[in-house]
């Protein structure tokens, strides 16, 4: 979704940022776990039938971990595609964000 487990990927501070979308159509749950360099950021899952339309899956809180900046969660996939919004911390400069899915 961003970066990789041995790389992460910069992610700007100034607004939003999403991931890549992953179509997810052909599973029953997923995980998504990761790691930010910025231990305050703040995430939410986006879903969406078409890839255009998202909406935010209100019953999924990410919470960053605030001694390491892992994150991680477990979610059924009754929907097509899934992304991650990072939030914007309205400042200058970039995080550095990893976020892996695997499903099943």
């Amino acid at each position: 979704m961003w970066g990789g487990a041995s790389a992460g990927e910069s992610v700007s501070n100034a607004s939003d940022q999403f991931s890549d979308s992953v179509n997810v159509d052909a599973f029953s749950k997923i995980s998504v776990f990761g790691s930010t360099s910025n231990y305050s950021d703040e995430f939410e899952v986006q879903l969406s039938h078409d890839d255009s339309n998202w909406f935010e899956l209100t019953t999924s809180f990410i919470q960053v971990d605030y001694s390491t900046g892992h994150f991680g969660f477990v979610v059924d996939a009754p929907f097509q595609y899934i992304r991650l919004k990072k939030k914007s911390t309205g400042g200058s400069g970039t995080d550095t964000v990893w976020a892996i899915l695997s499903a099943k």
